[in-house]
């Protein structure tokens, strides 16, 4: 934001603006009456010394519009003793907690870019800033504190944990419905948090000018949120589609909010639970429920049939809202302290509404688009490139970068988009097959070069089969689509039966007797794998498990608890699905590739040495050797330098 002086006083008050460089406070006189009390009830979040200084910016908000910095260095030396260096130290502070922000400032539109003007924040994003800040608090969010608050808050809205088990309702793919971010809100969204709070952008379709105008109290919708977006849609057809499949309720978003655990948010994202997770969850679910779309028609003559698709029948309102009610665990069950009265519980329990406009899509969809979990798992770059190759039907073509750009509402220069571009698909999507192309991104293969006029294009050539399927659809013939139907059509035409209500009972209860009796307790929270006791043997499942491995263990299972194969079998193919999958910044890596890699370390016997005895299980000894990995190595188990990979296993082993 950039303030104006001129509009704040008259020129002849300006005096100090002379020298070259100054600092100021800038405040509209109504300061003490909006943040006075609510700074008292958060004094706890703020040392003695940071307090004293937002009491004392209130205190002199009331004397006028303007007050320099040195001015108010001087002012606390004399009335509290606080040193000048002190001073500034302790707006830095303030700055850093969002109590302060810093603006550029402008005289009669000459920006004065070596001067800045300070203002107080609103007690809103004060308290948001604050509540970011325990977010990132500890590694963990799942402490005795927050699961208490997650379970009141859970009975409070009329829900169960129980309710809270959906994962294993997640489609094969992901699933995309078709317009939910339109192309004009994608190039409205920054690439990251930058600060900004408003933004808008004109543009011309068939003939129409319109523009779309995004604001919010804090931050706008980044892509990264948009990313968010999805996963959340994700969650909610998971989640009334078990509703649904288990008659709780009879038509699709019949309740029309529901609950989102931050741990499921992480796994459909491929994100490790930690405090920097847990606040980018906080903070992108938040930029997705403040921010509001507006379309201004620029040509208020021309005829409604002009307008883009999109725009006919959705996201038409002036104050659309991607969420329009959220919910907490933290404001529905909070937990406040006795001593300082503060909330101390942080939200890892989400109740979340969505706009009637986006319901409405998921629920009347007959298909959705399928994209790959390793795709949507991505960086946003990559996210937009698959998915503008989808929507464009993309199967052996070359596209100019310039082309290629406006398709991808990308914000740089063709330059930077090839750069970005090739350096995510280097770590991840290199092709290694000879052939004539670089990159295999999940089907599409892809190669950048200059045409015969020096121009820059990339090179596309889709293996429909192998697209079809990387995207979790079936593949029958070269007709083949990429989707998938609606689970809430498919469950809403399917009412349970007795035997079928039965049988989920039976296997919930088999599933509550294996965790509270039959896992080995010091593997309970484990993430990776679990070991679970069945008569005199042990049985290690992870997210790794093939279905031949599994098979095996079900028919044990079965004989040793005296209970259904099928039941058996389907129990710990839930449990499978509770587990992380190991990978570098969202690249999961396949069960094809954790197979060749853990063979080839059995075989070479790195798995039995004695550093790993103390497992008396091959599998156990592989997972707590991968589990430390960083980039280097998942980089070379994703590109397939299995040799590689292992020298520098050993290195690592070398006392």
């Amino acid at each position: 934001m950039t303030i104006e002086l001129t509009d704040i006083v008259s020129e002849e008050d300006l005096s100090f603006t002379k020298i070259a460089r100054f600092t100021i406070f800038v405040f509209d006189g109504t300061e003490q009456d909006k943040l006075y009390k609510g700074i008292t009830d958060l004094k706890s979040s703020f040392s003695a010394t940071q307090l004293s200084c937002i009491y004392h910016l209130l205190l002199e908000s009331s004397q006028g519009p303007i007050l320099k910095l040195n001015d108010f260095c001087k002012s606390r030396l004399e009335s509290e003793s606080v040193s000048v260096n002190s001073t500034r130290r302790h707006i830095k502070e303030l700055v850093e907690l969002k109590v302060l922000i810093r603006d550029d400032v402008t005289i009669n539109g000459e920006l004065k870019s070596s001067s800045s003007a300070y203002r107080l924040n609103t007690m809103h994003n004060i308290h948001l800033s604050i509540m970011e800040k325990k977010q990132s608090k500890g590694k963990q969010g799942n402490d005795k504190a927050q699961r208490e608050s997650a379970s009141r808050a859970l009975n409070a809205m009329g829900y169960t944990k129980k309710d809270l088990a959906y994962r294993s309702y997640l489609s094969a793919g992901y699933l995309i419905p078709k317009d939910v971010v339109p192309t004009e809100y994608q190039a409205l969204a920054p690439a990251k948090r930058s600060g900004k709070n408003f933004r808008k952008i004109d543009f011309m379709e068939n003939g129409f000018e319109y523009r779309i105008e995004a604001k919010a109290h804090d931050h706008i919708v980044t892509q990264p949120a948009l990313l968010q977006l999805y996963a959340l849609i994700n969650l909610a057809i998971s989640y009334n589609a078990k509703m649904l499949s288990t008659g709780k309720i009879e038509t699709p978003f019949q309740n029309k909010a529901f609950p989102a655990h931050y741990l499921d948010i992480l796994h459909l994202r491929g994100q490790k639970d930690s405090g920097q997770a847990r606040q980018r969850v906080l903070k992108q679910i938040t930029e997705l429920r403040e921010t509001q779309y507006r379309w201004v028609n620029l040509q208020p003559n021309s005829y409604d049939h002009n307008m883009p698709n999109w725009m006919q029948g959705y996201f038409s309102t002036s104050d659309f809202q991607y969420i329009v009610k959220l919910e907490t665990n933290s404001t529905v069950a909070p937990k406040i302290s006795a001593e300082s009265k503060e909330t101390e519980t942080s939200p890892v329990l989400y109740f979340i509404t969505f706009h009637d406009d986006i319901i409405e899509k998921i629920a009347n969809a007959e298909i959705f688009f399928s994209i790959p979990w390793r795709i949507a798992q991505s960086q946003p770059l990559i996210f937009s490139f698959y998915m503008t190759l989808r929507k464009k039907q993309v199967s052996m073509e070359s596209i100019l970068l310039t082309e290629l750009r406006e398709m991808m509402a990308f914000a740089g220069t063709i330059h930077k988009l090839r750069d970005d571009l090739e350096m995510e698909l280097n770590t991840f999507y290199s092709e290694t097959k000879e052939n004539a192309y670089s990159y295999n991104l999940c089907g599409y293969y892809i190669k950048f070069n200059e045409n015969q006029a020096g121009e820059w294009v990339v090179n596309i050539y889709c293996d429909i089969e192998e697209m079809v399927r990387e995207s979790g659809a079936t593949y029958k013939s070269p007709k083949s689509a990429p989707t998938l139907p609606n689970p809430l059509k498919t469950h809403s035409k399917k009412a349970m039966t007795v035997e079928e209500m039965t049988f989920n009972t039976s296997l919930e209860q088999l599933m509550a007797y294996i965790n509270t009796r039959l896992v080995i307790p010091h593997t309970k929270r484990y993430k990776l794998y679990k070991i679970i006791k069945v008569g005199d043997k042990q049985i290690v499942i992870s997210g790794y498990t093939t279905d031949s491995e599994l098979e095996i263990m079900a028919e044990f299972m079965a004989d040793e608890l005296n209970i259904q194969l099928l039941l058996a079998r389907l129990c710990l193919v839930e449990f499978r699905k509770q587990f992380q999958l190991v990978g570098y910044k969202g690249q999961m890596v396949s069960v094809e590739q954790f197979q060749h890699l853990f063979q080839r370390l059995r075989c070479d016997g790195i798995l039995t040495r004695p550093e790993f005895q103390q497992h008396n299980n091959d599998l156990i000894a592989f997972l707590e050797i991968v589990k430390s990995f960083r980039r280097q190595k998942f980089e070379c188990w994703l590109q397939g330098q299995y040799g590689l990979l292992i020298s520098l296993i050993l290195q690592t082993l070398e006392p």
